[in-house]
């Protein structure tokens, strides 16, 4: 609709996660900047990060796994359901390390 949300989540088209203009980056690469930037700033030497990833879209109440190949085939069901400790959690998305 022309709205601008693309260019809100990812930024200018270009633009390097690593560049350190804050105007150019949209609210993705900035959350994935201040995760790793905690995660390296931690001095603590008994503590081991593993970060994962899923990139999903919403669109037309349908969900798109943008990690998955084959996306545009939409033959995978995603479900939002519960954990155990009441988060919510989606189910039948790719996760990378």
């Amino acid at each position: 609709t022309g709205a601008g949300k693309t260019y809100t989540m990812s930024g200018v088209p270009g633009s390097s996660i690593l560049s350190q203009d804050s105007e150019t980056l949209g609210i993705i690469p900035r959350a994935v900047n201040s995760i790793f930037r905690c995660m390296y700033s931690s001095k603590r030497e008994d503590i081991e990060f593993m970060v994962k990833c899923s990139y999903v879209e919403l669109h037309n109440e349908d969900f798109g796994d943008l990690l998955d190949t084959s996306y545009g085939a939409k033959n995978k069901a995603i479900m939002i359901r519960e954990d155990t400790s009441g988060q919510q959690i989606l189910l039948g998305v790719k996760e990378v390390e």
